[in-house]
């Protein structure tokens, strides 16, 4: 029985679901395996009791976790087809608190403290500024949230897409409030401002 479901995701070929739950003390990521009927709680299997967010691989039953106890770390959790599973770390470098995107083996991770994204695999790139991002669900584009103070000390957003392919930032959206924002699964941009904002 779970306590609060924060959000929950298939893996690439349906077959393991990933549910992020939120009690009072602990942020718990749980698998579960339809083809065994088996329920995994990765928390325990060596991701820790506080994961901050995952994403799953668009092209392979792998799972990434920001995920820890006392520090957070990023982690890879590799599914085999005879239902077994491996728990590695993809980086020495402590994380943080933030979203992670996923585009075939390359990871995204949006630091909200630092407010800084970045692309990690055997090494952290960092690729600019921001606090959150989401994947298109061909994993061809990134968009990249950004926030900053105006003149009067209220935080704006700026709304970014990246072409992973090209390797290419634009500014789509500029000097607004969003509160949240995502690709449809069309493929379009779509995005909610704050009330009365103008």
């Amino acid at each position: 029985e779970f306590f609060s479901i924060d959000s929950a995701a298939y893996s690439a070929s349906g077959r393991y679901l990933a549910v992020l739950d939120i009690s009072i003390e602990n942020r718990v990521l749980y698998v579960y395996d339809f083809a065994a009927g088996m329920l995994y709680n990765m928390g325990e299997e060596g991701l820790g009791s506080q994961t901050s967010s995952f994403a799953w691989s668009d092209t392979e039953d792998t799972l990434y976790a920001m995920s820890g106890n006392d520090s957070m770390q990023l982690h890879v959790c590799k599914f085999e087809e005879d239902g077994s599973f491996r728990i590695g770390g993809i980086e020495e470098r402590p994380g943080a608190e933030g979203n992670l995107a996923v585009s075939g083996n390359r990871v995204f991770f949006a630091d909200i403290e630092a407010k800084k994204v970045y692309e990690i695999g055997g090494k952290r790139y960092e690729m600019g500024s921001g606090v959150d991002v989401r994947v298109s669900p061909d994993a061809k584009k990134l968009l990249i949230l950004d926030t900053r103070a105006d003149a009067e000390d209220k935080v704006i957003t700026d709304l970014k897409i990246y072409d992973i392919r090209a390797d290419k930032t634009a500014i789509i959206v500029k000097d607004a409030r969003i509160e949240d924002f995502c690709f449809g699964s069309d493929g379009k941009v779509y995005y909610t401002e704050e009330a009365g904002a103008q």
